[in-house]
């Protein structure tokens, strides 16, 4: 199995909680942009970074819906950077915020 780092994996529990939030938020969420909304995603996904002393930063949202980000801190060199994009940064942001289309790290 994929190893993902223990403060992402606390947080894969807030995919649902994000998905459920973006729903209900779904006429507002239609008003605010892109990045507004992929930004307050990921706040809701931060502090299980941060509790390993990482985090992310969107560095860009290109109109096609590609989200590009930058890891920080203990995130630059984690061995499980990789996976915790795929299995809970891009799922979180592809399911939760309407219009991503991809998640890539720079």
């Amino acid at each position: 199995a994929a190893s993902v780092c223990p403060g992402a994996r606390r947080q894969a529990a807030l995919n649902r909680a994000l998905r459920l939030a973006e729903t209900g938020l779904m006429g507002n969420a239609l008003s605010r942009n892109l990045r507004e909304r992929v930004e307050h995603a990921l706040d809701l996904l931060r502090p299980g970074m941060l509790a390993d002393g990482g985090s992310v930063e969107v560095v860009d949202v290109e109109d096609d819906g590609t989200v590009r980000i930058a890891f920080l801190g203990a995130c630059i060199r984690c061995p499980a950077q990789s996976t915790t994009l795929r299995l809970v940064l891009e799922p979180a942001l592809r399911e939760g915020v309407a219009g991503v289309t991809s998640v890539l790290p720079v």
